[in-house]
């Protein structure tokens, strides 16, 4: 039913950047414009393909017809370098102007799509890579764009993260490694811990299968984890002559705020933000998990509860616009 290709992308600044396509060969629509998954902080594109009790989010929107791409960036899953200049220091900007300007090249090159306009599926950071790229690139390449939980503005830090991040300068000094292998061992033990439940809450979640989905945990970055806390300071994000979030107030496409209602990691305020400027016809905001079931940040693609409350009724929405907007 499914067939997953696999791709290597030239970003044309040191790296080979791994991609790869999903579809469902018995629905998949060739009207549709194709949808690309952005992964955020410390993570692969793995868990858009993953789920540990069923079908995955890529599959559920690649059901709807989709044909779903999935890109991991520089040092992410099976990316390489091909020039050790570039292999660590880089700023978000660069991910956004090399990595993200030659994936979306690549597919609008090489979809089985009639559209050649993408809908941006961004998750956490990877919303801020695909608002940057709004600032720099604008919006033709974009059909819709979801963030998935990710800041522009910070309207709102947990106190753990503000913390966290404090001094750039601290961060830039810390090399992080093997944190796959950390979370591999350490997080079934900590799950329960009253402070974790700002990004996962473990009784929703199979952990017996921890060591399946912590393969989307990659090692940060400490150049990012300088820029992150400088920017957590700025509350907006500054490249160049551009300031993102006043750039993002030009922005006209369908766009989607998707919050999960406990998330300690970017909060609900901080998420929505985006729709209070954008100049959208079309601006939702899709709240996911109730009192009784509650959702943090990576709860979205590993809880017991995603299929129903979080891919089902994003990929409505999806198909929604296309057939709407």
């Amino acid at each position: 039913m499914y067939k997953i290709s696999e791709f290597l992308v030239n970003n044309n600044d040191g790296w080979e950047l791994s991609l790869e396509r999903l579809i469902n060969r018995e629905r998949f629509d060739k009207t549709l414009s194709p949808a690309l998954f952005i992964p955020g902080y410390g993570m692969n594109a793995f868990i858009f393909n993953y789920h540990p009790n069923g079908k995955s989010l890529a599959q559920y929107v690649a059901d709807r017809g989709f044909e779903v791409w999935m890109i991991n960036f520089r040092q992410m899953g099976k990316s390489r370098c091909y020039e050790p200049s570039r292999e660590e220091e880089y700023s978000l900007l660069d991910i956004a102007r090399h990595d993200l300007r030659a994936t979306v090249k690549f597919i609008k090159e090489n979809t089985s799509s009639t559209k050649r306009d993408i809908h941006f599926l961004s998750c956490s950071l990877g919303a801020s890579i695909g608002f940057i790229y709004f600032a720099f690139f604008g919006e033709k390449d974009i059909r819709s764009f979801t963030n998935l939980g990710g800041p522009l503005r910070w309207i709102k830090i947990h106190p753990v993260i503000r913390a966290a991040f404090y001094s750039s300068t601290i961060m830039k000094n810390i090399k992080f490694y093997k944190s796959r292998e950390l979370a591999k061992m350490f997080l079934p033990l900590v799950a329960k811990t009253p402070l974790l439940s700002i990004y996962l809450h473990s009784e929703h979640i199979d952990m017996s299968k921890a060591a399946e989905f912590t393969k989307t945990v990659e090692d940060p970055n400490r150049f990012i984890n300088a820029e992150i806390s400088v920017w957590m300071k700025n509350r907006d994000l500054l490249f160049e002559d551009k300031n993102i979030t006043e750039e993002f107030s030009k922005f006209t496409k369908p766009l989607l705020c998707l919050i999960a209602n406990s998330d300690g990691i970017v909060p609900p305020e901080t998420v929505r933000f985006p729709l209070t400027i954008a100049k959208s016809n079309i601006k939702e905001e899709l709240i996911i998990g109730n009192e009784s079931i509650r959702f943090a940040h990576a709860d979205l693609y590993i809880s017991k509860y995603a299929q129903a409350m979080f891919f089902e009724p994003f990929s409505d929405w999806l198909h929604k616009i296309e057939r709407t907007d």
